[in-house]
């Protein structure tokens, strides 16, 4: 399928975290899997700026290591609850109920305590058919020595990426001095740095700064070897071939480009809207009626608005007007999951901004 992969600069390095977990905390709102997306870093010690963003905007992550996971005191005490559960009442849903226990837990609201909520998000992700299955299936995986894979968006370094993949993947902190690292050899870094290029299945985001710890920074060399990356179709070949080298490696660039001036499209934003930013065709009053709505809906689930769905979204339903469900389907960056949790609610609020 189509993919994306985009160069993005930032000003610094806290300016970087915070507009990777503002981005992150979009492909979420929009219905993107937490666990389909990972920050791959060079080392652990770098995590804590984009784990302070990421908890901040309240985006569940997965910051620890997966090792002696069924020896936590909060996935003992989920199990306990599960067990009781499937005594009383074995084929009730598996997922409700570990909604359920993450509620008597305080864990159900993102961003509270995430250590331990991106424990219960991992069970979580395992919950399909009835809650006895759920725990047989827990207890499975206990004895061989086997975890569920995390809930919550993967922060961690590139050396655990290998062979690993995500939908989405972001891979800050490509600097010189970091990668690659001065006490490193150059064909070690090199292959850390493929490693990390070739994690994510459909959308890949590498990232720089222009300042680090108060002084300026040069772009890694290493990003050189790929050219420009902006949004591209799936490419040709992300993998070498026997006998080829990493440098040999060429990358198709399809890019997405603006409906009214042909300009390649950058950002996700942009490629969603279907136009660059000088392009915008300005402000459509529906949108101003759409946020009050969204606005008023967050407010009513006591979540923050952007886990309803995001302003470049709500531009898009504007534009389309649907005033179906099958239109609503093909408005841009609107999910299946967020059509069945507001799609109602949506077109009825559209129908209303559009009414003379």
């Amino acid at each position: 399928g189509a993919g994306t992969r985009q160069l993005l600069r930032f000003p610094d390095t806290d300016g970087q975290a915070r507009g990777i977990a503002h981005e992150v905390a979009a492909l979420v709102a929009n219905g993107h899997p937490a666990n389909e997306i990972a920050v791959l870093l060079r080392t652990n010690q770098q995590a804590e700026p984009f784990l302070a963003a990421l908890n901040e905007l309240g985006v569940d992550f997965a910051p620890r290591s997966s090792e002696r996971f069924f020896e936590r005191t909060e996935v003992k005490e989920a199990r306990t609850r599960l067990r009781g559960m499937a005594r009383a009442d074995g084929g009730q849903d598996a997922y409700a109920a570990v909604e359920d226990v993450m509620t008597a837990m305080n864990l159900a609201v993102p961003g509270t305590d995430p250590a331990r909520r991106e424990s219960l998000l991992a069970i979580r992700n395992r919950a399909r058919g009835p809650v006895t299955d759920l725990v047989a299936e827990l207890d499975a995986l206990d004895r061989g020595g086997q975890v569920p894979r995390p809930g919550g968006v993967v922060v961690g370094t590139i050396h655990a990426s290998k062979g690993l993949e995500w939908d989405t993947v972001f891979v800050p902190n490509l600097i010189e001095g970091m990668l690659p690292h001065p006490d490193a050899s150059p064909g070690a870094e090199l292959r850390l740095f493929y490693v990390a290029v070739t994690r994510a299945r459909n959308r890949l985001v590498l990232t720089h700064q222009g300042r680090h710890h108060g002084r300026t920074v040069k772009p890694s060399r290493f990003l050189e070897l790929l050219g420009q990356l902006e949004p591209l179709a799936a490419p040709t070949q992300t993998r070498p071939t026997a006998g080829q080298t990493v440098q040999d490696v060429e990358v198709s660039l399809a890019p997405a480009r603006c409906q009214r001036c042909g300009k390649r499209l950058v950002t996700g934003a942009e490629v969603t809207l279907g136009h660059c930013r000088p392009c915008d065709p300005g402000t459509d009053p529906v949108v101003d009626d759409l946020l009050a709505w969204r606005a008023a809906l967050a407010t009513e689930l006591g979540v923050p608005d952007y886990a309803i769905l995001t302003q470049t979204t709500l531009i898009a339903v504007a534009r389309a007007r649907p005033g179906t469900q099958e239109a609503l389907a093909g408005v841009p960056g609107l999910p299946a999951t967020k059509r069945v949790q507001f799609g109602e609610s949506l077109l009825e609020a559209v129908r209303g901004a559009a009414a003379p």
